[in-house]
């Protein structure tokens, strides 16, 4: 179910990594720019959270209702 999120996530990441590493990309977690880096840090929290079936913040995405 969540093949699709995560392949984004690594999609992002990958595209990270092409980048220069001066550069500055928009935070939905935080809603301001961010460096590069930073951001990846944050698509890696990501991951690891929907691995465990729970968003950025922590919330158990069964409590949700999620449309595909």
């Amino acid at each position: 179910m969540f093949d699709f999120y995560l392949e984004a996530i690594d999609a992002a990441l990958h595209k990270i990594e092409k980048s220069p590493k001066i550069g500055e990309a928009f935070s939905l977690r935080q809603f301001c720019p961010v460096f590069l880096e930073d951001l990846k840090d944050e698509l890696h929290l990501c991951r690891a959270m929907l691995e465990q079936k729970k968003l950025w913040d922590g919330m158990p995405i069964d409590s949700i209702q999620l449309s595909e």
